[in-house]
């Protein structure tokens, strides 16, 4: 079945609209249990997939069985989505006391104090997914990927600094968390610093290698974990190298009458 940018955009439309009726029902006080939630999203969708000028060709070829089907799977991504997000503020306000020990960074573990940012990175990743064949399509083409690309990496980057972390902002973090006292580490941005370069660091060798060398998954994945090791010591290095000159600077201006 023929897929075309103006039936891609309207199948990842839809979820955006029928979300907004439904909050806007739920603020209105209606739409308290979920059974009504599917017979609203069920009626929202017949109506769209009815009237939405899309799709002619699709539904003359293939039927209106398969047409409706592939109307709701092509918007699969941006559901998830939406899903990320109620996990983001479900995580964030600990509204079900999802509470558990907290082990000191740094650490390959995810800790739930970056469950909030984690999240958000996730929700943006997948929302922007589906709009990569339509954003490619305007003048410019595949440089509208730079901007997307830089806020999926940079929203992953800032939630494993938050993992990472002891004094991440207050408002990235759980609300049982934010009000703790935070310790007299570096500052947020030196462990933002500390990600950063550990990707970089690992990423660009591990590239390199694969281009250069042609070489398969596997083997790519064994010249990855030693790369990825002396990355993670470097960017280290380099982090704390920033994190004593910030705090030689500050205790110099500290010091001065």
């Amino acid at each position: 079945m023929e897929i075309d940018l103006p039936f891609l955009v309207v199948t990842n439309v839809v979820p955006y609209g029928i979300v907004a009726v439904l909050l806007a029902l739920r603020r209105g006080g209606h739409v308290r249990r979920w059974p009504a939630v599917f017979l609203i999203v069920a009626a929202l969708y017949a109506l769209a997939i009815s009237v939405a000028p899309v799709g002619e060709v699709a539904r003359a070829r293939e039927g209106w069985g398969v047409y409706v089907v592939l109307f709701v799977l092509l918007g699969t991504l941006t559901w998830i989505s939406f899903g990320l997000w109620w996990l983001t503020y479900v995580a964030w306000t600990d509204r079900y006391r999802l509470r558990g020990p907290q082990v000191s960074p740094p650490a390959l573990y995810l800790h739930r104090r970056s469950a909030p940012a984690l999240g958000v990175s996730a929700a943006l990743t997948c929302g922007l997914l589906p709009w990569i064949g339509p954003v490619t399509s305007l003048p410019g083409g595949a440089a509208w990927l730079i901007p997307m690309a830089a806020v999926a990496l940079g929203s992953a980057v800032i939630a494993a600094a938050v993992n990472v972390s002891d004094r991440a902002p207050r408002f990235m973090l759980p609300r049982d968390l934010a009000n703790e006292p935070q310790p007299p580490t570096q500052p947020f941005w030196v462990d933002i610093l500390f990600v950063a370069l550990m990707i970089l660091f690992g990423a660009v060798p591990v590239l390199a290698i694969q281009a250069s060398a042609h070489l398969s998954s596997r083997a790519v994945w064994l010249f990855m974990l030693p790369v990825l090791f002396a990355a993670g010591l470097v960017a280290f290095a380099v982090s704390r190298l920033v994190s004593r000159l910030v705090r030689g600077h500050r205790d110099s201006s500290d010091a001065l009458p």
